[in-house]
């Protein structure tokens, strides 16, 4: 998978939004120098510089104290997006974004008093309206649970994961109008965890159904959800640290997903997050390199890089070659590419066999595509 652009970035974390009501997606940033910065899109898939909002040259200047994450949403009643900032033992903050890209500043949000951090480290935070009262409310991740602060003042928690949880997102998985919930959990290494996702389906008032797990790479610590096969149904996208790759997991529409594909990157992905970049109608990608203090942009990645199911060959055909491709993976139990593991997979179940060559080949001779 080959990036569309790349650029330096000293960053922990990044999130997309439309924070200047121009059209173009920006990107949030949470920055090392103890600050949270903005780069603002041009539209065609570029960015400008990363600026600061506790740096008055920028044209935003007010104190933020240890931010720990950011989070991305609609607040007010405009219709330009908003950051929500963490800090370390305090209540969030609202920054609520405007056309002349100057970040106002509201006050703490939730009940006052000390924050319900104290003592852990908050690693995630994201909005969304859970409890169907029209107004946004704020989700925040520590350790293995998730802290609610209504729009209405109230606050709940639920959990989400045994091990720490590094990031949140918030969609509408199974269609009902009710957002859902997700977390990327990297688990712990030294005790034979690898981690995973979890999936909180959102009910009415704001409840959530239990937890379930799927696997990703090692070490998922970021995810993002998006339609990225143009079926409809919403995806996740993970990044994984330990395993230096990416993991799609498509959505069947009901709030469950398929197996994960995993596409292996040169680079360590931190955090990743999803945004038409370049107003092509797309769901584009902006992967973080902690380490190598960058970011890669990809445009459109699995809508042009996925074949058709049983089309192992990706040319466009259901042809022999693909029954033979099929069944020396099979047989001879190679690894088969990110690629063709999803389009000879037909059976679905995370390996390419004879079976599913048997499958194909029925659709050669005359029969239709079960798996369409």
């Amino acid at each position: 998978m080959k990036p569309f652009r790349e650029f330096p970035l000293s960053a922990s974390s990044l999130l997309s939004g439309d924070f200047d009501g121009d059209g173009n997606q920006d990107l949030a940033v949470l920055s090392y120098f103890n600050s949270v910065g903005v780069m603002w899109g041009r539209g065609d898939g570029s960015f400008e510089e990363v600026k600061l909002l506790n740096d008055p040259n920028g044209g935003i200047a007010f104190v933020i104290e240890n931010p720990l994450a950011i989070g991305v949403g609609r607040v007010n009643s405009d219709s330009i997006d908003d950051l929500v900032i963490v800090q370390k033992d305090r209540w969030s903050f609202v920054a609520p974004g405007n056309k002349d890209r100057a970040f106002g500043r509201t006050g703490a949000v939730g009940s006052g008093g000390a924050s319900p951090f104290q003592g852990h480290q908050a690693e995630a935070v994201t909005l969304a309206d859970f409890d169907g009262d029209g107004k946004s409310d704020i989700a925040l991740a520590s350790s293995g649970g998730v802290f609610f602060v209504m729009g209405n003042g109230s606050e709940t928690s639920v959990r989400a994961s045994e091990f720490n949880i590094m990031a949140l997102a918030a969609g509408d998985l199974n269609k009902d109008g009710i957002p859902d919930l997700v977390s990327a959990n990297p688990g712990y290494l030294l005790f034979g965890h690898r981690g995973d996702v979890s999936v909180l389906i959102g009910t009415k008032g704001g409840q959530f159904r239990p937890a379930v797990q799927y696997l990703a790479g090692v070490s998922p610590n970021s995810v993002s959800i998006g339609d990225f096969n143009n079926d409809g149904k919403p995806d996740m996208n993970v990044a994984n640290r330990g395993s230096r790759d990416m993991s799609v997991l498509f959505g069947r529409g009901d709030g469950t997903f398929e197996p994960a594909i995993n596409y292996p990157l040169e680079m360590t992905p931190d955090s990743l997050t999803v945004g038409d970049f370049n107003n092509s109608g797309g769901t584009d990608l902006a992967v973080l390199d902690k380490e190598k203090n960058t970011v890669r942009i990809f445009l459109n990645p699995y809508r042009t890089s996925l074949p058709r199911r049983g089309d192992l060959t990706n040319n466009g055909e259901i042809q022999v070659d693909d029954v033979v491709l099929a069944l020396r993976i099979a047989v001879e139990m190679t690894s088969p590419t990110p690629a063709e593991l999803w389009a000879g997979d037909v059976n679905r179940n995370q390996r390419v066999g004879v079976e599913d060559a048997v499958q194909i080949l029925q659709v050669i001779v005359g029969g239709r595509p079960p798996w369409e």
